[in-house]
């Protein structure tokens, strides 16, 4: 048995989950990686998954 998709927009997650007010980029990294791992609305941004390849998060 597989994992199940994950649903192409989890609009139960985004509400339950929204990015802070200017976030810290700290911050911005756990959202994000916590997105990918919910919902595959939308790919990391580019400067960000560049940032987050630098620190070896993904």
């Amino acid at each position: 048995m597989g994992d199940a998709p994950k649903p192409r927009l989890n609009a139960v997650w985004h509400r339950a989950h929204r990015m802070p007010t200017n976030p810290t980029l700290e911050q911005r990294i756990r959202w994000h990686l916590a997105h990918r791992d919910a919902c595959a609305c939308r790919p990391i941004p580019a400067k960000l998954l560049a940032i987050m390849k630098d620190r070896k998060l993904v």
